[in-house]
């Protein structure tokens, strides 16, 4: 495979290797963001669901608010859900193509 990215140099017999020298093509640079994003992402979900759960017990009064928070926890779920098609699609890609 060749390297993408020139994090490598010959001086005097050494070899001198960059930072990023584990990433052979684009695949695996995609790879490694989305082992980073995905628990972020996790965590995200976490506190608006506890943001919106909180503010539905808080609100039980006012419909209009309780609305409100019910859609947040949809629109949460349905963040994390698009995440991880787009991550499970990527690893698809990279075993047919890569």
């Amino acid at each position: 495979m060749e390297k993408i990215l020139a994090q490598s140099l010959q001086i005097g017999g050494q070899t001198i290797t960059g930072p990023v020298n584990k990433f052979n093509n684009l695949a695996d640079i995609i790879n490694a963001v989305l082992k980073i994003v995905f628990p972020l992402a996790l965590f995200i979900l976490f506190v608006f669901l506890l943001w919106s759960g909180f503010d539905m017990v808080r609100n039980l009064g006012n419909p209009k608010l309780v609305e409100s928070a019910k859609l947040r926890i949809t629109n949460a779920v349905i963040g994390i859900i698009l995440l991880a098609v787009s991550y499970w699609l990527s690893e698809i890609v990279i075993k047919i193509f890569f």
